[in-house]
């Protein structure tokens, strides 16, 4: 299973999402996926190709401490720069954003006004743990271990940020 989520940017050089493991993949999904966090964290996609950038960019933001993604999702805040203004910090990996649009039950928005940023969220009563346990099973693990993902998923899901 794809664990490393980092592109190769012309400009700023690699940067994106690498997990240390399916558990915390799981976990960070699990978050992720519940609606209720994005009052704490949003995703976006920003048109930053308008302003004469290589290309659009993929951002997850966090507008709570980024002590508390250091210490709830560690491989998020491993990725992240510091933020502007009211975002506390940033994570940029468009490969990782783009996979969850495409493999998982996330959704962009309609753009915003000015056309710039459109968010992403996940759909209500998503399936994404069900998604996920679909590609573990083709990771032919024990039953427990498929079990501790699972739990990873909701610890993350069921998280207090």
């Amino acid at each position: 299973m794809r664990l490393d989520f980092t592109t190769e940017n012309p400009r700023w050089g690699k940067s994106g999402i690498v997990f240390d493991n399916l558990y915390e993949y799981a976990k960070t999904l699990g978050f992720l996926s519940n609606i209720s966090h994005y009052e704490s964290i949003r995703i976006c996609r920003e048109k930053n190709e308008q302003d004469g950038a290589w290309e659009e960019e993929y951002r997850i933001k966090c507008y709570k401490s980024d002590n508390e993604l250091k210490k709830n999702l560690k491989n998020l805040y491993n990725a992240s720069s510091k933020g502007v203004g009211n975002i506390k910090c940033r994570i940029n990996s468009n490969s990782y954003i783009k996979y969850l649009l495409e493999n998982y039950e996330f959704y962009i928005e309609q753009s915003t006004a000015n056309g710039y940023t459109e968010y992403i969220y996940p759909r209500e009563n998503n399936k994404n743990l069900e998604k996920l346990l679909e590609k573990i099973e083709q990771e032919n693990l024990e039953e427990n271990e498929i079990s501790k993902i699972k739990n990873s998923f909701l610890a993350g899901y069921n998280l207090i940020f």
